[in-house]
């Protein structure tokens, strides 16, 4: 009797799984239709964005873009978080990891060899400063781009470089 029971409860759960499967991904082909808006549409001080990431060994994948964000707020978010936020993208070398493990996840020998770091301490260094602020994680021994944090990122970049070809012109 508990067998039959264990496996009603198992079949029904896969089919749950299932579904939701099948309706991720279905939000994820929709997510254009969903989040594309014009400026018109917006409101004074609100923006909107869209995307899909995924690196190139398929290690980390992120769909983003649902919420429409205030831009009153992030104006008026704390300066001094803000500046140790932003302290992850004044390095050379912490944005240089934060490239590398955008195309794929790597282990720290990996990251010292393609990054040509001199010695373990400093890879270490801007690794555990990235991983605490989940810009980065690790699973196991290999480091990734955090999917959740995928969007904020590009967006950093993004902007770093739609001001870098405003100067350049």
């Amino acid at each position: 009797m508990e067998e039959k029971n264990f496996e009603k409860v198992l079949k029904d759960l896969v089919a749950r799984v299932e579904k939701l499967e099948k309706e991720k991904s279905k939000n994820a082909d929709n997510l254009n239709i969903i989040t594309h808006c014009s400026p018109n549409d917006l409101k004074i001080n609100e923006m909107s964005y869209a995307g899909k990431f995924e690196t190139e060994d398929k290690s980390s994948a992120s769909v983003f873009g649902a919420d429409r964000l205030n831009i009153s707020e992030v104006f008026s978010a704390d300066s001094h978080e803000m500046s140790l936020v932003l302290e992850a993208f004044a390095s050379q070398e912490r944005i240089d990891i934060i490239k590398q493990l955008a195309k794929k996840s790597c282990t720290a020998k990996q990251l010292m060899q393609e990054l040509k770091f001199s010695t373990t301490g400093k890879l270490y260094h801007h690794l555990s400063h990235l991983e605490k602020l989940g810009i980065i994680a690790k699973y196991q021994d290999s480091y990734h781009l955090s999917s959740r944090m995928a969007s904020c990122v590009i967006l950093v970049f993004a902007g770093v470089v739609k001001v870098i070809s405003k100067q350049a012109k």
